[in-house]
């Protein structure tokens, strides 16, 4: 009795171990599989990153001509105040001349 169910065990241990190893070779992919699964794996991750670059790019183009908007607006602003500083000095100089000449006729000293 012991012999039998001692050599029984080995064959249901056996068997069940035959019975695993059948059922990964059913259910296991095999390298060719694998390597075709990576591939679109891979292929799908590359078309995710160049949308995603596509619309990196596309924001940092819009910020940038943004930005060129703001300076050349900004540059323009400077151009008019710079034009007005000019005129400003300009007719600062003529009241200047002008309080000269009166104050050279008129023996009357403008501080």
């Amino acid at each position: 009795m012991g012999g039998n169910t001692k050599g029984g065990t080995k064959r249901g241990t056996i068997n069940e171990v035959l019975e695993i190893v059948k059922h990964i070779q059913d259910n296991a992919v095999t390298r060719q599989e694998f390597h075709e699964e990576f591939q679109k794996v891979r292929g799908e991750i590359s078309e995710v990153r160049n949308e995603i670059l596509d619309v990196v790019r596309s924001e940092i183009s819009s910020v940038r001509n943004e930005m060129i908007e703001h300076v050349d607006g900004f540059i323009g602003l400077h151009s008019r105040l710079e034009t007005e500083v000019v005129a400003t000095k300009s007719a600062v100089q003529r009241h200047e001349e002008y309080f000269d000449k009166i104050s050279t006729h008129s023996g009357f000293k403008f501080i």
